[in-house]
């Protein structure tokens, strides 16, 4: 107890004597570094504000889409085949059979209405004209007229139906209304194909074996000018009414079927003078025309085309130019022709019994069809 008593003494003895030690030091008071002035901020200057201009919204473009392109119409197409003895017929593109009209003996040229309804086809060996309607597919009337009936076209309100004949020298006028022959009109010359002006005033014919062309007023039916004694023949007419000018195929027909020659004669419709004589492919032969296969025929356009039985193909004749631009083949002897729609023409291809369907603005044949037997006239009018 005694030993405890002790060291408590000695250990208060001890903080006294530390406590004075403090108390004897100076107190050192630290020297403090002033701070820097304060940044004085330049006096605020007010600046005037420019009002914006007021915006005027953007208008919200609805999106919309081009316009639609009008689709082509759905053609049908009659074929006049002539070892087949019936008209084939075909319709749309790609072309598929919807039908067949048995006619009789040598369907030869073929011709359409300008109102589509109907569709004439001569029978050669069997002197009467075939009439179809073309809705229905189905023969509506024959008509006997006389020998070697040839070629045929309507008349502009399609009231008659004329005509010619190979070796008679007067072709036919028939009565659409009672489907009966009106008339024998005689011309003294045997024709060949026929063509109406595009004002319906006149009537041309080519006369094959007499190497010339006949034309008639259509309204009182008298001869206005013959012109005959043509070196190279006359086969067709391509009425060009823009230029008041005709071309004129020379080839065919005027010994035996193999004549060929190449030179295309052109006249002016007006004085009936001769412009040009010029060659143009090999054997050239048909156009589409108005009135008889030219239905879908675009007007007042710079080129037309030629069939080329010799060359086995087509050809677009520069009008202007009275030049070929353009040969395309399309099978063995092409005879026929007849225009389609969007600038289609068809073409039909006698010894290949195949119809060749050409796009006149690529300037590409797109579709080969293969009808009944020797199809010489073709003709396309709007399905319905």
């Amino acid at each position: 107890m005694k030993k405890i008593f002790l060291m408590h003494s000695t250990l208060i003895v001890s903080l006294l004597l530390a406590s004075c030690a403090m108390a004897a030091t100076p107190t050192v008071t630290p020297t403090l570094t002033p701070m820097p002035a304060a940044h004085v901020m330049p006096p605020i200057t007010e600046v005037a504000v420019t009002p914006l201009p007021t915006l005027t919204p953007i208008a919200v473009m609805t999106p919309t889409r081009g316009p639609t392109p009008t689709p082509l119409p759905e053609a049908r197409i009659f074929v006049a085949c002539e070892s087949a003895k019936v008209v084939d017929v075909w319709q749309g593109f790609p072309a598929r059979k919807v039908g067949e009209v048995k006619v009789g003996e040598y369907p030869h040229n073929i011709s359409a209405s300008n109102n589509g309804k109907y569709v004439a086809t001569a029978l050669r060996n069997d002197g009467t004209i075939a009439v179809i309607d073309a809705a229905a597919i189905k023969e509506i009337a024959r008509i006997p007229v006389g020998t070697t009936p040839h070629d045929l076209a309507w008349a502009p309100d399609d009231s008659l139906l004329y005509v010619t004949h190979e070796f008679q020298t007067y072709f036919s006028i028939i009565d659409t209304k009672t489907w009966k022959l009106l008339k024998h009109v005689d011309v003294k010359f045997a024709q060949h194909d026929i063509a109406i002006s595009f004002d319906g005033s006149e009537l041309w014919f080519t006369m094959n074996h007499y190497r010339g062309i006949l034309v008639l007023d259509r309204e009182t039916l008298k001869v206005k000018k013959e012109l005959t004694g043509f070196a190279n023949g006359a086969h067709d007419l391509t009425l060009i009414p823009e230029r008041d000018e005709v071309f004129v195929t020379s080839s065919g027909f005027i010994e035996t079927s193999s004549d060929a020659n190449p030179f295309v004669l052109v006249f002016d419709t007006k004085t009936y003078k001769l412009k040009d004589s010029k060659p143009m492919g090999f054997y050239p032969f048909h156009s589409v025309k108005k009135f008889r296969d030219g239905f879908f025929l675009e007007p007042n356009l710079p080129t037309f085309w030629l069939s080329d039985r010799g060359l086995g193909g087509v050809l677009e004749i520069d009008i202007a130019e009275r030049k070929v631009i353009t040969q395309l083949k399309t099978g063995k002897s092409p005879f026929h022709m007849s225009a389609g729609p969007g600038g289609l023409i068809y073409v039909a291809n006698h010894d290949d019994s195949t119809v060749s369907v050409v796009d006149t603005k690529k300037r590409v044949v797109v579709e080969t069809i293969k009808v009944a037997k020797d199809p010489h006239g073709v003709v396309v009018v709007p399905a319905p």
